[in-house]
């Protein structure tokens, strides 16, 4: 946690799996499980390592400290790629696409290592 690893190591899974799910919204997020019965891996791998992460800081608070030393740092580098990532997919989401990326495949890379590196700085999302 001290030496800014931690969030890149906990978004490195939702990282993966959203890269490689050719159904995801890219504007719309991560898709929550309440549209059927069927669970999608995105969402628990995204939250299953969000929860993950907040049980092993309970266990362990002073490790909050540090997160909350920190907060500056997150909170600049979540903005940063918050930007990046809305320059990649806009500002008015793709109805009529909502998977397409215009740049194909590094695109979709690069949407996915900073939707989740953003969301994994310390913020939800």
């Amino acid at each position: 946690m001290a030496k800014y690893v931690a969030p890149i190591a906990l978004a490195i899974p939702t990282f993966v799996v959203l890269h490689l799910d050719a159904s995801w919204p890219v504007w719309f997020g991560i898709q929550t499980p309440d549209t059927g019965l069927t669970p999608k891996l995105p969402a628990l791998v995204a939250y299953g390592t969000a929860f993950a992460a907040g049980w092993l800081l309970h266990r362990q608070s002073t490790l909050l400290e540090v997160l909350g030393r920190q907060w500056r740092t997150s909170l600049v580098i979540a903005v940063a790629l918050t930007v990046v990532c809305l320059s990649i997919v806009g500002l008015t989401p793709n109805v009529a696409a909502p998977t397409a990326l215009e740049g194909g495949a590094a695109m979709r890379l690069a949407y996915a290592a900073g939707y989740r590196s953003r969301s994994g700085t310390g913020r939800s999302g």
